[in-house]
């Protein structure tokens, strides 16, 4: 378990569902989860697990993610993002670490 790592330590889970503004635009879960973290500072270290690499984020996605790490590290908050593994990934899990 994740809580072994740092005990006695609080884990968050922040799940979202992703949403449809119009019929281009779609909002990922984790990215809204990501946000809503960062946005109430949770936790003192947010990671995110099950991600895709830079390349299948595209630009828009590479552009949300920088921005959301900078905002992320001026609040003080670390940010640890996986790298991809091979395979397809069904869950995108994105966990809150209270420190």
């Amino acid at each position: 378990m994740g809580g072994s790592g740092c005990p006695g330590r609080q884990i968050l889970l922040v799940t979202s569902s992703s949403t449809l503004t119009n019929p281009t635009q779609i909002t990922a879960g984790i990215d809204l989860s990501a946000l809503y973290a960062v946005d109430n500072n949770l936790a003192s270290v947010i990671s995110e697990s099950y991600g895709l690499c830079e390349p299948s984020l595209g630009s828009a996605g590479n552009l949300f993610y920088n921005a959301y790490g900078k905002q992320a590290a001026a609040q003080g908050i670390t940010v640890v993002v996986s790298s991809e593994t091979a395979g397809r990934q069904d869950a995108i899990q994105l966990s809150i670490f209270r420190m």
